[in-house]
């Protein structure tokens, strides 16, 4: 499977290409720019550490009580892509050459991407150069870069020049809150030394005090030098026609926030690979993955695109993070600095049903970043009025809440019942009993007591007041059906697991001081919770007031005017009826409700006024499209949702892949399509295929099992272990190692 573009060279094409071909293993991404550079075009390259952040002061004219007051930004850290070519002193790039034709390949199996450029020089001389590159999954701490210039007539003196350097900005106004901010200088060099066979950069962050080693070596013999702030590695050699000069750059990364002792830590490494130079990284990439591929590849017969796309998407998911409990995820994963690097809800309900299906441990592992920040988020609580409870910052790198705008931001409580849903989904899918009695139930507990805290009873109905839901456009309601419905599910499940396993809890009870009385509450307030139905439209209403809003013209809204965030002042936006991203929708989905007459209103009445300005939006209209056979919709659905990034159609795919948006693309052929759901004591699936599809397969893991999934004219089922499935409402034991064939429904 090859990901496959070629020439394209406008400065925006070859943005959104940096996103799509980045490389990235969890601990370093490397944004795919050009190894010799772009010239003087104010394009620059990227590189990223997870969780590799600068702080920096919030301003505001008027600051009250509670707001954040500090910023982190995950930022652009040395750069190790560089490597430079000179003919004659002339440099071989694209701004000072003629570009005859540019390849691009992104090697799924292989975990790799190649690039062939074929450049004319003024002079009229030919070279093709070709860069093939990896982040290493078996070494995350390493980027290898080979490359292979050829000259096609030239025959004379060609020179080298790699570099290790500190990032280089280009300042850019922006008020796209979408797009990261330039911290610049953010580095203090603590040392910097060459030898005769690499080079090390070490360097401090100004104000996070966050430390880094980057070293460099090479398989042949170059010259390094450095002047205060990078290092150049230097070679020499004499090409004749059809002749190929080769080298293989090795650049380490070492930090503080990963490593005990990052310096002793990259030596190490670095002394690994000059010893063992023979060893093929990019064969080792490749046999990595095979086991992954075997159980996460998607198969879809009769849209070839698609297909590559969805496995693409899956791709990125499994190398963007999870592989320690201290990081989480970022908006964009590590192939962009958009959004700063700060993660969201996005993981817990747009990623983690990937992982939970794929790789629980990563799932395992991400919810645990969860539970590891659990003090920083009491702190939070503290910081808006709550006396007990936890609440898990809306946006964050180290589990501090850096939302500077409480509406959009801070209001959304409903992260808390995202957490809990994340935990519960978890939990069906392992049976990961001792992860619950260790960690999720107190998580559980923790953030319902917030949300607890935020509502009240009223003539015999627990409403929340003053919550933003998952749509942006309208803030600060009463009753958002989201958030009341999840944090519904969240303490119905608190009271049924707390009277299932009181026994196993007794330690966390005490230490927790969680009594009867309180269990008791949550009870109370899961069956009295307010859930607004509109007996008119018979519709869900999404809060108190929602529906009483004038209507936001959409239909005379000019579409340079999308996203409105960006044009319109946000009360504007307030005061209509008109959504950002699904909302009711989500819970929907999510909670899998089961009365299809209103979610069929439900659906047409949102679908009518949601603008799907989030990527997170489509993948949800799609599940529950399908979910109410409206089965041509949710395929027009999925296509959007799949050409997200490969064809930039929200416009800023340059500042990093949109990852909920990933996720949700393996969200409509899995909770979509075939209709998967994740009970207490089994698996629901209801299969469907729309005319435009012929069929498709995927392969999932569930409690210890890898059941195999596969749709055409028949649904045919295997597993490794005897498992109880539900398929169209009918109770099925799928028996290990059999293969099941039942009717397409």
């Amino acid at each position: 499977m090859i990901i496959t573009r070629d020439n394209r060279l406008h400065i925006e094409q070859l943005q959104t290409d940096e996103s799509i071909f980045a490389t990235q293993n969890g601990y370093i991404g490397v944004r795919g720019t050009f190894c010799e550079g772009y010239g003087t075009n104010g394009l620059r390259n990227g590189t990223f550490i997870n969780s590799f952040y600068e702080e920096y002061p919030y301003r505001y004219e008027e600051n009250l009580s509670g707001f954040a007051q500090k910023g982190q930004a995950m930022i652009h850290v040395i750069d190790g892509q560089g490597i430079e070519f000179y003919i004659d002193n002339h440099p071989l790039n694209m701004e000072s050459c003629d570009v005859v034709s540019l390849h691009r390949e992104f090697h799924l199996y292989g975990g790799y991407t190649t690039r062939t450029i074929h450049y004319k020089t003024p002079s009229q001389y030919e070279f093709i150069l070709t860069e093939k590159r990896l982040t290493s999954l078996e070494q995350p701490e390493l980027f290898v870069v080979e490359i292979d210039l050829q000259s096609l007539n030239y025959s004379g003196h060609v020179e080298m020049r790699s570099t290790v350097q500190q990032p280089q900005f280009s300042n850019t106004l922006s008020r796209d809150p979408r797009i990261g901010k330039t911290h610049n200088e953010s580095f203090i060099l603590r040392d910097i030394h060459i030898s005769d066979d690499y080079g090390c950069i070490q360097v401090q962050t100004k104000h996070s005090k966050l430390e880094m080693a980057v070293s460099v070596t090479h398989n042949i013999p170059v010259q390094y030098t450095h002047n205060d702030k990078n290092i150049t590695a230097t070679a020499h050699a004499s090409l004749t026609e059809n002749e190929h000069f080769t080298c293989r750059k090795y650049v380490i990364y070492t930090s503080s926030n990963y490593h005990s002792n990052y310096v002793t830590a990259n030596n190490i490494l670095r002394q690994q690979i000059l010893k063992n130079q023979s060893t093929d990284y990019f064969e080792q990439q490749r046999q990595s993955l095979t086991s992954f591929w075997k159980t996460c590849e998607i198969a879809i017969d009769g849209n070839e695109r698609l297909q590559l796309i969805m496995n693409y998407n899956v791709y990125q998911l499994h190398t963007s993070g999870g592989l320690d409990s201290r990081f989480n995820i970022g908006a964009k994963g590590l192939t962009g600095d958009g959004y700063e690097g700060h993660h969201f809800w996005d993981t817990e309900i747009y990623l983690l049903p990937f992982f939970v299906l794929t790789n629980p441990q990563k799932a395992k592992t991400l919810l645990l970043n969860r539970y590891h920040n659990i003090e920083a988020a009491r702190q939070e609580a503290l910081n808006l009025g709550h006396t007990r409870g936890i609440k898990i910052p809306w946006r964050s790198i180290t589990g501090r809440e850096l939302s500077p705008y409480y509406p959009a931001g801070t209001a959304q409580y409903h992260i808390n019942s995202d957490v809990a849903y994340a935990v519960i989904h978890y939990y069906y899918a392992t049976d990961d009993m001792s992860f619950m009695l260790k960690y999720g139930f107190e998580l559980l507990v923790e953030t319902a007591r917030t949300i607890y805290d935020i509502g009240h009873f009223h003539n015999g109905v627990f409403h929340i007041h003053e919550v933003t839901g998952p749509d942006e456009y309208t803030t600060c309601v009463d009753d958002n059906y989201y958030t009341n419905s999840m944090a519904q599910y969240h303490f119905q499940f608190i009271v049924d697991f707390y009277d299932k396993h009181a026994s196993l809890l007794k330690s966390l009870i005490t230490r927790m001081q969680l009594s009867d009385q309180e269990i008791k509450d949550f009870n109370q307030a899961a069956e009295s919770m307010a859930i607004i139905y509109d007996e008119t439209l018979q519709i869900i209403a999404q809060d108190q007031t929602f529906l009483s809003k004038e209507p936001w013209d959409l239909e005379h809204t000019p579409s340079s005017n999308f996203p409105l965030l960006l044009h319109y002042h946000p009360l504007q936006i307030y005061r209509k009826q008109v959504l950002k991203q699904a909302d009711v929708l989500l819970s929907m989905f999510l909670l899998d409700f089961e009365d299809k007459t209103i979610m069929e209103h439900s659906y047409d009445y949102y679908s009518n006024i949601t603008t799907h300005d989030s990527s997170l939006s489509k993948c949800v209209h799609s599940i529950v499209a399908s979910a109410l056979d409206k089965l041509s919709v949710a395929y027009d659905y999925m296509i959007d949702v799949s050409e997200v990034d490969m064809s930039n159609t929200q416009r800023n795919t340059k500042d990093g892949l949109h990852l909920a948006n990933l996720g949700g693309s393996y969200m409509t052929i899995v909770y979509g399509l075939a209709g998967l759901r994740i009970k207490p004591d089994r698996i629901i699936l209801c299969p469907r295929i729309p005319h435009d599809m012929n069929g498709y397969s995927f392969t999932i893991q569930y409690r210890q099992s890898i059941i195999t999934i596969s749709i055409s004219d028949t649904i045919q089922l295997t597993s490794t272990n005897t498992v109880d499935i539900e398929l169209y409402g009918n109770a099925i034991t799928l028996q290990k190692g059999t293969i099941l064939d039942y009717p397409l429904g």
